[in-house]
């Protein structure tokens, strides 16, 4: 919360951050002509450090300068690194916990999917009074197939090995306020099914469940699933002026690159958890006047060439 009070003839902005060594700490800048304008800069400031847990630090940049900056330092840029490696579907990526990634045989295992309801289970359209209707659960993988391992490159594994390092800090950083997260079995009262709930606590407090370290967290441990790729699509297509353009997308990219690389259809199928290959034909391939253009270059080359070679050797006898 941003606090804004005047000092002299001067407002100065003022917020609390994680506690360092026990020491509570603060961030505070003056100088501001207006209460307005010093609330102004204290929100944007606040609002980046929760994003990034840094203090904003204001300078002329570009709006594709910005993003990178963003994107650099918060867990969203991994997560998209992660989905445009890997194919995998959104939910797919934010369920990810680290014992899902096997950084020496370069591995991930896709074993869940990841759900917002509300309090006891209730998805969209069903609403219950009092403060939080957001909370997430583990859910099953959306097919049989999907359950699946994918080999990664070392692109992805260098980044993911130094993503956990800085997330070790950030734990030590925190301390006991670092936002830790927990399973709890709970039975849904809608269908009566069991279900895997994401219950949340501090470090400092001792909580009696399974512990669920996810990989794509905030720097103080805050989980916000796939509502944290929000943000970065807002800047993407309002300030950007992209607006064609989805986290889903990432999946398509995957798809149609290593199909242009020459990787079976079968193969790029079972990577994305399709059962039927005509669901990768049908959704995941894009077709563009180049790749219309080679097929012919292609099939000239490998096979036009040589049988038109013959017919005039033949015909010169």
């Amino acid at each position: 919360m941003v606090n804004v009070r005047k000092r002299g003839n001067v407002y100065e902005y003022n917020f609390d951050i994680a506690k360092i060594e026990g020491k509570r700490k603060r961030i505070t800048k003056s100088g501001f002509k207006t209460k307005a304008e010093a609330l102004k800069q204290g929100t944007i400031a606040y609002n980046e450090y929760l994003n990034t847990g840094r203090k904003f630090v204001s300078n002329e940049m570009s709006y594709s300068d910005f993003l990178d900056y963003w994107l650099n330092n918060h867990c969203v840029y991994y997560a998209f690194l992660t989905a445009y490696c890997t194919g995998l579907r959104i939910a797919e990526v934010f369920a990810l916990t680290w014992d899902d990634i096997d950084l020496n045989n370069k591995t991930i295992t896709v074993n869940k999917n990841i759900l917002k309801k509300n309090q006891v289970g209730g998805t969209k359209g069903r609403h219950l009074s009092g403060n939080s209707t957001t909370v997430w659960y583990f859910g099953t993988c959306k097919t049989q197939i999907s359950y699946r391992a994918i080999t990664i490159g070392d692109t992805l594994i260098n980044a993911l090995k130094e993503y956990k390092e800085e997330q070790e800090m950030h734990k030590q950083n925190y301390g006991d306020t670092y936002m830790k997260h927990y399973k709890k079995n709970v039975i849904n009262p809608y269908n009566n099914k069991p279900e895997i709930k994401i219950v949340n606590a501090y470090a400092e407090i001792d909580v009696a469940l399974p512990e669920v370290d996810f990989i794509f967290v905030k720097n103080n441990g805050v989980y916000e699933g796939t509502d944290s790729t929000r943000y970065p699509f807002k800047i993407i297509h309002k300030e950007l002026g992209i607006e064609n353009c989805r986290f889903y997308d990432l999946r398509g990219s995957y798809a149609t690159i290593n199909l242009r690389n020459g990787i079976e259809i079968r193969d790029v199928a079972d990577i994305l958890g399709h059962k039927y290959i005509e669901t990768t034909e049908n959704f995941y391939i894009s077709s563009i006047d180049e790749n219309k253009k080679n097929v012919g270059d292609v099939f000239d080359r490998e096979m036009c060439s040589n049988i038109i070679e013959d017919i005039i050797k033949y015909e010169m006898r």
